[in-house]
């Protein structure tokens, strides 16, 4: 018996990939939904030549090679290349995006806002990140997304001392009809419920005292500290900063501006640092909510971008 998990924004999504990859004889063992993902788990039983199948078939070198070219387009870290090819090779599909959505799968972690990352659901998020990262922004996206969901919803910040910042906040809550608070020193029972935001001032990566502190400030509120990182930070620099925000208790990440650059060798850089990817902000309008990586969309869009790459090598 060979199993196989296909993953789409909808149930026809994923089941049309079931179907083109495994047949109409194929039998769906389990469906899994959630944060905008819909996760199918399919077998289908091998006939008599099944095992002459496993020794035999398998991806080819030639969609290895391609998905390393492609990988190298996105500046992504030789070993890191090396590592998603190998893993690759097991995948046993000759479909290069089936290909690279197995072995991201493999090493990559994916686990949308929507879900709390251990803890209670109800605990407060700080958003920390770099200078210029978008960090303000991304704090009144997710105000944003809360609302629309009906959820009730409170945001702070720390970030007192850049003024621009913080009347670019207060101006987009109150779009939202909220007001920026001020921070509690732990949320109380009665909160319990609301989600409370804070957005804290900018940590400069050779600073460790300014990642240290909004480290501290989410341990003293009993939250979740949550990098932001721009798309278009240079990989190996967003790989060092993510192995700082891990080493302080951060388990995941946001991307903010993934629709303003080609090359895609962050979200990899960051996942080879060991955090989860929490979503993705794709479009410069607050109200639009963040979207859901996972091993399928992403290796689609690793694929899709890489396209301009060659033709700017025939050109």
């Amino acid at each position: 018996m060979r199993l196989r998990i296909f993953e789409g924004r909808t149930v026809q999504e994923a089941m049309t990939q079931l179907r083109r990859a495994m047949g109409e004889d194929a039998v769906i063992l389990a469906t899994e939904e959630g944060a905008g993902i819909v996760r199918l788990t399919a077998a289908k039983d091998g006939g008599p030549d099944d095992l002459a199948d496993i020794l035999t078939s398998g991806t080819s070198l030639e969609v290895i090679e391609r998905l390393a070219v492609v990988l190298r387009g996105h500046r992504v870290a030789a070993a890191q290349i090396e590592r998603l090819c190998v893993a690759a090779r097991e995948s046993g599909s000759r479909d290069a995006e089936e290909v690279l959505a197995f072995a991201l799968a493999a090493h990559c972690r994916f686990a949308p806002i929507g879900r709390p990352a251990g803890g209670p659901p109800d605990r407060p998020v700080v958003v920390a990140g770099a200078p210029g990262v978008g960090k303000t922004v991304m704090v009144a996206r997710l105000a944003a997304a809360a609302r629309l969901a009906g959820r009730p919803v409170r945001v702070a910040s720390t970030d007192r001392s850049r003024r621009g910042g913080t009347a670019q906040l207060e101006a987009l809550l109150a779009a939202m009809g909220l007001e920026l608070e001020d921070l509690p020193h732990r949320p109380e029972p009665a909160d319990r419920g609301r989600l409370l935001l804070v957005d804290t001032e900018a940590a400069h990566p050779l600073r460790p005292d300014a990642l240290a502190a909004a480290a501290g400030l989410a341990q003293q509120l009993g939250g979740e500290l949550l990098p932001v990182f721009a798309a278009e930070t240079c990989a190996l620099e967003a790989h060092d900063q993510a192995l700082a925000w891990r080493a302080l208790g951060a388990t995941r990440y946001l991307v903010a501006r993934l629709d303003n650059v080609r090359r895609l060798g962050l979200p990899l850089a960051v996942a080879d640092a060991g955090l989860a990817s929490a979503g993705a902000g794709i479009s410069p309008l607050v109200g639009e909510p963040l979207k859901p990586l996972t091993a399928a969309n992403l290796a689609r869009l690793l694929l899709h971008r890489a396209a301009s790459f060659a033709q700017e090598g025939s050109a």
